[in-house]
């Protein structure tokens, strides 16, 4: 809904801060005939009790957003915050500019009279305090035919029908359709264009204007037929053919494995002579790995550990040995370390400090670290390395290259794993105090949950060069915030994906209760993560989405989605070669050389980078916003609550083209032989119905 709708909507806000409407009686929508250019409004407090004492008016403001705009014959409520809310005395007058455009009334209420401006001046009772808004009256087209165009009247039980509707003139101010049946218990009728067939039988549809009710057309459907709707199946094992590990291998780097057991992993505090460590800050790094929200030892949120066993269903279990302090020498001075040593260097000096800080914690420990092989490859799985410096947005005179958080790969070492003693390859490299994102008293973990994501193999879904937005901000691997997309969840092997085949009713629970999530694919889908899909998942603002649906992570950044809703996303995760071409999946075991996810979240990265191969405009993950306008593609905004779909909510490409480069369909030029809709929502469950088209 635009602006300008939501503006003719009368909101009477009552609130402890004092909000509240100058008409606490009128109707937004009602139309006056008054068209005096002053009115007044008495809301003085009267009491029989003449000792009461008189709380007085400070000020008052206008809190409709400015300027306003009404469209010609609406109207629309001014709306009042007072200071104090209890005072006395609350009586306000009301003055139009240009009564001929905008009349108010005694309460408030603007009504559109003209096309043109006006201001509306408001005062209290003695005239200590003003206020003023400025009115926009805009034109008003109505609809004056509404036909539906609909050629299909045959509906199967027990599935859906979305109705084609054309509304005239083309730029009638509001389009909105209400739609009703004569019987809905044959052929439901809800919010939207979508009608559900419930039994069989026949019932008429009705489609009204909701602005001009005398216009309206209606249609005969028919429900018949029977279908079980239950084609589907549960995927089990889905990487059991390829997995984000072996996908890191064929590029000499490597990732923490997907294994269902415990996995001991490497924390190694880097400390720089200029920036020794403090008692407290070491004492932290175990609440930071370690510790959860629910034993008090975070005070916020959850640790990588309990972030990790929550987001994988139980099976990723890992533990964090916190090594003792590892302190750098300089072979140039034989000195400990200090950031200035390293102040005209590149990042990978970070190499030699992680393979001296294994080589410390080996040697310190009498130990050949084959405890953090779990895989048993050779390679110890992921080492985190925190360094005593602060990032250099807290301290600028330092290295951006080095001082910041990253990962990154010790690839020139890769084929000198050792099964008698396991070298690092994979690590993680980051200042102390992004553990404090969310201020000094409290243990945040989200940067380093988010860069573990990178070490189990993701990518980053936001846009290096901040051009677009395809995942709408809210990931852990997009902003750092909530939860894991169930994409991602598929692709480490934690999720079994229900894949549709057919005509399809099925009942979902949220991704924080379990690991639900639908698959809708081309027909020869290869049977793994690494593929095109769409994927449907219940998204609600409970579990490990709580905290960011509720609390910014940092001050600009969005919240997390704040209500249960469907997510759907367009996943092309396709793989190329290193000879620029796609992989053919249908034999996994002649898949051999340098394998690479092909498309990314970053523009400038596809068809020009040269680990992806694909058109500028493919994306690896891109949100569908259920509005059918792909604001967050193609203007770089955040998802919010409203890009969720909702119950009557339904898909199908053709309504959403413009999600998809190549429109009608796939990236790959396949089609998509189904459509959705949404029956219920709650805030454990939905259930989805799935056609073949």
């Amino acid at each position: 809904m635009n602006k300008l709708l939501r503006n003719l909507t009368v909101v009477f806000i009552l609130t402890v801060f004092g909000v509240s409407s100058c008409s606490p009686n009128q109707s937004s929508n009602t139309s006056t005939s008054e068209n005096s250019s002053e009115s007044l409004i008495s809301e003085s407090t009267s009491t029989s009790d003449s000792t009461t004492s008189i709380v007085p008016l400070d000020y008052f403001l206008i809190t409709n957003e400015k300027p306003a705009e009404v469209y010609k014959t609406k109207s629309l409520q001014i709306e009042c915050l007072f200071y104090p809310e209890n005072a006395t005395d609350k009586s306000l007058s009301f003055v139009s500019s240009n009564p001929t455009i905008a009349s108010v009334s005694n309460t408030g209420l603007v009504s559109g009279l003209d096309v043109g401006t006006s201001n509306i001046t408001v005062f209290n009772s003695d005239k200590s305090s003003t206020d003023s808004i400025t009115v926009n009256v805009l034109p008003f087209t109505p609809v004056t035919s509404v036909t539906i165009t609909q050629t299909k009247k045959n509906l199967l039980t027990g599935g859906f029908l979305n109705l084609e509707v054309k509304v005239e003139p083309e730029d009638a101010t509001d389009k909105s359709i209400v739609y009703t049946s004569s019987n809905d218990s044959i052929i439901k009728a809800g919010t939207t264009d979508t009608v559900e067939a419930l039994t069989a039988g026949i019932a008429t549809i009705t489609a009204t204007s909701k602005t001009n009710p005398e216009v309206s057309d209606s249609i005969d459907l028919e429900s018949s037929g029977t279908d079980s709707f239950n084609s589907y199946h549960v995927e089990k094992d889905i990487t059991k053919d390829i997995s984000m590990q072996e996908i890191q291998k064929s590029q000499s780097l490597n990732s923490i494995p997907n294994m269902n057991s415990k996995q001991k992993m490497l924390v190694i505090p880097v400390e720089f002579a200029d920036y020794p460590f403090t008692a407290s800050t070491i004492n932290s790094l175990d609440a930071l790995f370690n510790g959860s929200n629910e034993d008090g030892t975070t005070d916020y949120w959850e640790s990588v550990c309990s972030f990790y066993k929550k987001s994988s269903y139980s099976k990723v279990n890992m533990e964090m040995t916190i090594a003792d302090i590892y302190r750098p020498i300089n072979a140039s001075t034989s000195k400990q370390y200090t950031t200035s040593d390293i102040q005209s260097l590149n990042y990978t000096i970070t190499v030699d400090f992680l393979r001296g800080a294994v080589a410390d914690y080996k040697t310190k420990n009498n130990t050949d670290c084959t405890d953090f092989d779990n895989d048993k490859d050779g390679f110890i799985d992921a080492v985190y390395l925190v360094y005593s410096a602060p990032d250099y947005m807290q301290a600028e005179k330092l290295n951006e290259d080095i001082f910041w958080a990253f990962c990154y790969w010790d690839w020139e070492n890769f084929n000198n794993s050792s099964l008698t003693s396991p070298i690092p390859n994979n690590y993680f490299w980051v200042s102390y105090d992004f553990m404090y994102d969310s201020g000094k008293d409290k243990i945040d973990s989200h940067t380093v949950i988010h860069e573990t994501g990178h070490l189990l193999g993701a990518m980053d879904y936001y846009d290096y060069g901040y051009k677009t937005n395809p995942l709408g901000g809210l990931d852990m691997m997009d902003n750092n915030i909530g939860d894991h997309n169930m994409w991602t969840k598929m692709s480490y092997g934690w999720a079994d994906p229900i894949v549709v085949t057919g005509n399809s009713r099925i009942t979902i629970k949220s991704t924080q209760i379990q690991g639900d999530v639908i698959v809708l694919a081309p027909e020869d889908w290869n049977g793994t993560p690494f593929d095109e899909m769409i994927t449907i998942e219940l998204s609600t603002p409970t579990g490990l989405n709580k905290v960011d649906a509720e609390n910014k992570y940092i001050g600009y950044y969005p919240y997390f989605y704040t209500k249960p809703g469907i997510r759907v996303q367009y996943a092309d995760c396709r793989l190329v070669s290193g000879y620029n071409q796609y992989i053919d999946m249908s034999d996994p075991s002649k898949v051999s050389g340098n394998i690479y996810l092909g498309p990314s979240n970053t523009a400038d990265y596809n068809g020009k980078n040269s680990l992806n191969y694909t058109k500028e405009n493919y994306r690896q993950l891109s949100l569908i916003q259920s509005g059918k306008e792909a604001t967050c593609i193609n203007k770089n905004i955040a998802a919010s609550d409203d890009d969720l779909f909702h119950v009557g909510d339904s898909f199908n490409m053709n309504d959403y083209q413009e999600f998809f480069p190549n429109k009608t369909t796939l990236d790959s030029g396949k089609k998509l032989p189904y459509e959705f809709y949404v029956e219920s929502i709650s805030n454990t469950e939905a259930t989805i119905v799935v056609q073949k088209i």
